[in-house]
């Protein structure tokens, strides 16, 4: 039993949270309340999650070294030694074609396979090549994250707004600084030994970073608010609620490396939870029924 939630726990499906990018279209593109659509999101999605975890395991064994140099990244499977890397290998080349077969055969989309592969050789490139080259490393997953919301929009052949697009990157972006800050914070002198590239960071640099990411991200929200073709009357009535998040955000990787440090913890926080969910009702009802 502790075998099989070892390699569960290889599979990290506590980030297939990320992949949920894939419904943004679903959403701004007026499909939301569209049955048909469903099936391919899903199937999508399951392709992505697939892709993401071959992902994970491959990070996992470059990094099983410096893993074990990590106060909580020492307790994953392969560092901890639960699981042999040779089988994690032979499951990460299993998922990507689990990913590819998916992708193509199910939701008989070409341009999304396209996609997914893509979304394999960026992430590959991050892994061996880029992981330790400084800005280039957060820029490169941050594609990721368009790649996603994209995705989505390819499934369903419809037009999403670059703004839209272009938020989700600098989105990605203010998360990716957030979760540095904070593991610098969490290891302070010891951090390059964790990741090479910190070794070109210091705390100072990433938080002029953040603080301009997030103002770009904040006016890129704005502009596609206020350019909408039909609501942008309405859309702007948002704009508080999504500047709260993003400060809420910035106050909790200052006074909490932990939820910086692992995204996915973000739901405990109750404020921001709240304000997450106020904002896409508002959307929702925006876009829908106004």
């Amino acid at each position: 039993m502790a075998k099989i939630i070892d390699h569960i726990r290889l599979l990290r499906p506590w980030q297939w949270y990320k992949n949920l990018l894939i419904a943004v279209p679903l959403v701004f593109g007026y499909k939301l309340f569209e049955i048909n659509s469903y099936p391919k999101i899903i199937t999508g999605f399951i392709s992505l999650c697939l892709a993401s975890s071959a992902v994970y395991v491959i990070n996992d064994i470059k990094d099983v070294e410096k893993d074990r140099h990590h106060p909580i990244k020492k307790q994953r499977p392969l560092a901890s030694g639960n699981v042999k890397i040779h089988s994690a290998f032979m499951i990460s080349i299993s998922l990507v074609v689990a990913s590819l077969f998916t992708s193509l055969f199910l939701t008989r989309n070409i341009p999304f396979t396209t996609t997914v592969f893509i979304f394999l050789v960026n992430s590959l490139l991050y892994t061996t090549y880029f992981k330790n080259k400084p800005i280039a490393d957060i820029v490169i997953i941050s594609i990721n994250y368009i790649i996603r919301s994209s995705s989505g929009a390819i499934l369903l052949n419809i037009y999403v707004s670059p703004w839209l697009i272009l938020g989700t990157f600098f989105l990605a972006m203010i998360i990716l600084i957030g979760k540095r800050i904070s593991e610098i914070k969490r290891l302070q002198n010891k951090a390059p030994n964790h990741r090479p590239v910190y070794k070109y960071y210091t705390r100072e640099f990433l938080e002029k970073m953040f603080n301009i990411t997030a103002g770009i991200l904040i006016l890129t929200y704005a502009i596609y608010c206020t350019e909408h073709p039909y609501k942008s009357h309405y859309l702007p009535l948002t704009l508080p609620i999504a500047f709260y998040s993003i400060f809420r955000y910035l106050y909790l990787i200052e006074t909490n490396y932990e939820m910086g440090e692992e995204p996915h913890k973000l739901v405990k926080d109750i404020p921001l939870l709240l304000s997450n969910t106020l904002w896409l009702f508002s959307v929702i009802l925006i876009l829908y029924y106004i």
